[in-house]
Protein backbone atom coordinates (compact mmCIF):
# COMPACT_ATOMS: atom_id res chain seq x y z
CA UNK A 1 0.00 0.00 0.00
CA UNK A 2 1.67 2.98 -0.99
CA UNK A 3 -0.21 6.65 0.76
CA UNK A 4 0.57 9.76 -1.38
CA UNK A 5 -0.22 12.85 -0.30
CA UNK A 6 1.54 15.23 -2.51
CA UNK A 7 -0.85 17.35 -4.53
CA UNK A 8 0.13 18.78 -8.19
CA UNK A 9 -1.27 15.65 -10.48
CA UNK A 10 -4.60 15.57 -12.13
CA UNK A 11 -6.27 18.24 -10.28
CA UNK A 12 -3.60 20.55 -11.64
CA UNK A 13 -4.84 19.42 -15.74
CA UNK A 14 -3.52 17.26 -18.11
CA UNK A 15 0.43 16.99 -17.20
CA UNK A 16 -0.47 16.79 -13.75
CA UNK A 17 -3.07 13.49 -14.90
CA UNK A 18 -0.48 12.30 -17.21
CA UNK A 19 1.85 12.10 -14.27
CA UNK A 20 -0.90 10.89 -12.05
CA UNK A 21 -1.58 7.91 -14.57
CA UNK A 22 2.26 7.09 -14.52
CA UNK A 23 2.12 6.89 -11.08
CA UNK A 24 -0.71 4.40 -11.35
CA UNK A 25 1.55 2.65 -13.83
CA UNK A 26 4.27 1.71 -11.87
CA UNK A 27 2.21 1.01 -8.66
CA UNK A 28 0.72 -1.81 -10.92
CA UNK A 29 3.83 -2.99 -11.99
CA UNK A 30 4.88 -3.43 -8.33
CA UNK A 31 2.29 -5.15 -7.56
CA UNK A 32 0.97 -2.10 -4.65
CA UNK A 33 -2.16 -0.47 -4.26
CA UNK A 34 -2.34 3.36 -3.92
CA UNK A 35 -4.24 6.07 -1.81
CA UNK A 36 -4.40 9.38 -3.16
CA UNK A 37 -2.55 11.56 -4.56
CA UNK A 38 -3.81 14.66 -2.89
CA UNK A 39 -5.09 13.15 0.32
CA UNK A 40 -4.44 13.19 4.18
CA UNK A 41 -3.88 9.36 4.30
CA UNK A 42 -5.23 7.25 6.71
CA UNK A 43 -6.22 6.82 10.31
CA UNK A 44 -6.98 3.38 12.50
CA UNK A 45 -6.93 4.22 15.52
CA UNK A 46 -7.73 0.49 16.93
CA UNK A 47 -4.27 -0.21 15.38
CA UNK A 48 -2.39 3.17 15.89
CA UNK A 49 -2.15 4.14 12.83
CA UNK A 50 -2.21 7.83 11.82
CA UNK A 51 -0.45 8.64 8.69
CA UNK A 52 -2.30 11.85 8.29
CA UNK A 53 0.34 13.48 11.26
CA UNK A 54 -2.97 15.26 12.71
CA UNK A 55 -1.82 16.63 16.25
CA UNK A 56 -3.86 14.27 18.16
CA UNK A 57 -5.17 11.05 16.88
CA UNK A 58 -9.04 9.80 17.36
CA UNK A 59 -9.78 7.53 20.07
CA UNK A 60 -11.02 4.08 18.64
CA UNK A 61 -13.96 3.31 18.17
CA UNK A 62 -16.75 1.75 15.33
CA UNK A 63 -17.21 4.43 13.06
CA UNK A 64 -15.58 4.41 9.54
CA UNK A 65 -15.31 7.93 7.61
CA UNK A 66 -14.71 8.42 4.51
CA UNK A 67 -13.91 11.73 2.82
CA UNK A 68 -12.26 13.45 -0.24
CA UNK A 69 -12.32 16.22 1.98
CA UNK A 70 -9.05 16.89 3.89
CA UNK A 71 -10.57 19.94 5.64
CA UNK A 72 -13.97 17.30 6.48
CA UNK A 73 -11.25 15.40 7.98
CA UNK A 74 -9.40 18.07 9.90
CA UNK A 75 -12.90 19.40 11.37
CA UNK A 76 -14.47 15.69 12.15
CA UNK A 77 -11.86 14.71 13.62
CA UNK A 78 -11.20 17.56 15.90
CA UNK A 79 -15.17 17.52 16.36
CA UNK A 80 -14.69 14.29 17.70
CA UNK A 81 -12.08 14.55 20.18
CA UNK A 82 -14.52 17.02 21.92
CA UNK A 83 -17.60 14.73 21.57
CA UNK A 84 -15.56 11.71 22.70
CA UNK A 85 -16.14 10.14 20.03
CA UNK A 86 -14.15 7.15 18.23
CA UNK A 87 -13.62 5.79 14.55
CA UNK A 88 -12.71 2.43 13.43
CA UNK A 89 -11.02 4.16 10.19
CA UNK A 90 -10.85 7.76 8.70
CA UNK A 91 -9.68 7.72 5.23
CA UNK A 92 -8.80 10.69 3.14
CA UNK A 93 -8.92 9.30 -0.19
CA UNK A 94 -8.14 12.35 -2.26
CA UNK A 95 -7.81 12.28 -6.01
CA UNK A 96 -8.85 8.55 -5.91
CA UNK A 97 -6.63 7.53 -9.12
CA UNK A 98 -6.21 3.80 -7.84
CA UNK A 99 -8.56 3.09 -4.82
CA UNK A 100 -11.82 4.66 -5.12
CA UNK A 101 -15.06 4.84 -2.41
CA UNK A 102 -16.44 2.10 -3.76
CA UNK A 103 -13.05 0.02 -2.79
CA UNK A 104 -13.14 1.47 1.37
CA UNK A 105 -16.35 0.73 1.70
CA UNK A 106 -16.13 -2.77 0.59
CA UNK A 107 -12.71 -2.39 3.37
CA UNK A 108 -15.07 -1.19 5.97
CA UNK A 109 -17.94 -3.39 5.54
CA UNK A 110 -15.30 -6.33 6.36
CA UNK A 111 -13.64 -4.66 8.85
CA UNK A 112 -14.66 -6.35 12.41
CA UNK A 113 -14.07 -2.97 14.27
CA UNK A 114 -16.93 -1.00 11.74
CA UNK A 115 -20.17 -1.59 13.64
CA UNK A 116 -23.49 -0.47 13.28
CA UNK A 117 -25.51 0.69 10.38
CA UNK A 118 -23.80 1.91 7.13
CA UNK A 119 -24.78 5.56 5.84
CA UNK A 120 -23.40 7.06 2.72
CA UNK A 121 -23.67 11.34 2.51
CA UNK A 122 -22.57 12.38 -0.41
CA UNK A 123 -21.45 16.22 -0.33
CA UNK A 124 -22.50 16.81 -4.06
CA UNK A 125 -26.40 15.65 -3.50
Amino acid sequence: MVIIVTAGFKEMGPEGKALEDRVVQIAKGHKSRLIGPNCLGIIVPPRGIDTQRTSTSPKPGNIAFISQSGAIINTVVDWSLAQNIGFSNVISVGNQCDLDFLDYLRYVEKDPKTKGHHHVHRADQ
